[in-house]
């Protein structure tokens, strides 16, 4: 086997160096899946983490013994997130990673890499769903096949008509319009029975305005900031506000990402072309990422 490449960030500054190794991957622990990276998508939140302020495709080159249900060779998604990048900083961003068996999902054989990259609530149809980031693409989608209602909030004109394509029913420009009066309006003054924040600091506190009294609020990332604001009047109104993360999901995280795989296999989740990049470019890769204009998620390969 050759030797590696990875991207490392400087311990105390936000600088990302890539690092070769002549050292070969050794053979994985028992019970481990050593997988070849072969597509590495470039997130907001890897960004924020790096500064300081989610799922990748690949190939097992090697199975650990008592390894039963991946093979060498298999295309799958491992799950790093938690254990690997928060716990021991090996993320994606390396052409190999060794995870234990059951950290990885099997992606079908017709799922492009592309698709595979971005793989990463119980209302009534006739409800609203408020969303500030604008929502992800496979959620909006999610949403529209479930007949759910989507309020999506963003900064910029030219994502409205981007949106509404895939499945959003309300989009609002924050820096142009009032939220609650149009919130109001589509809700026969009742406000979002429940918002999905993925922002945090006094964006937390606009989707928490929005959303009716007695209804949810979670919070599923941070990118604004990590303080969480929320008014005392809507504590009032009994809004029910937790946080929410794929590290402690409890149910059955295999069983919902099959079910997941289905819905593309079915073309009822499609996702946007992606810009791709190679690895040694990653310093054009994160700019690209980081530019205003949308267009796919960029990907290391």
């Amino acid at each position: 086997m050759t030797g590696t490449r990875a991207l490392c960030v400087h311990p105390e500054h936000p600088i990302v160096d890539l690092h070769k190794s002549p050292k070969p991957q050794g053979n994985p622990e028992a019970g481990a899946v050593l997988v070849r990276i072969t597509a590495r998508p470039i997130h907001a939140l890897d960004l924020s983490v790096i500064r300081k302020k989610f799922i990748i495709p690949g190939s097992p080159t090697n199975v650990g013994e008592g390894v039963s249900s991946v093979k060498r060779g298999d295309r799958v998604i491992p799950l790093l997130f938690w254990s690997y990048f928060i716990r021991k900083g090996a993320g994606s961003w390396q052409d190999y990673v060794e995870v234990r068996e059951e950290e990885v999902i099997l992606v079908p054989e017709e799922m492009h890499d592309d698709t595979a990259a971005q793989f990463d609530l119980g209302v009534a149809s006739e409800d609203y769903i408020l969303q500030n980031c604008a929502g992800s693409v496979v959620g909006r989608q999610i949403a529209k096949h479930w007949g759910l209602k989507t309020i999506s909030l963003v900064r910029r004109d030219e994502l409205k008509e981007e949106l509404s394509a895939i499945g959003a029913d309300v989009v609002i420009n924050t820096t142009k319009e009032d939220v609650s009066k149009v919130v109001r309006a589509v809700t026969n003054g009742e406000g979002a029975v429940a918002g999905i924040d993925m922002l945090g600091g006094y964006s937390t506190k606009l989707a928490a305005a929005n959303v009716r009294s007695g209804g949810k609020l979670v919070t599923i990332g941070t990118l604004e900031s990590t303080d969480l604001v929320i008014s005392f009047n809507d504590m009032w109104r009994n809004i029910h506000h937790n946080i929410w993360g794929l590290i402690n999901f409890q149910g059955d995280k295999h069983k919902v990402a099959e079910e997941v795989m289905q819905l593309f296999k079915q073309g009822i989740i499609e996702t946007p072309g992606c810009r791709r990049f190679e690895f040694e470019e990653y310093h054009k890769a994160i700019e690209e990422s980081e530019r205003v204009a949308s267009g796919g998620k960029v990907l290391l390969v």
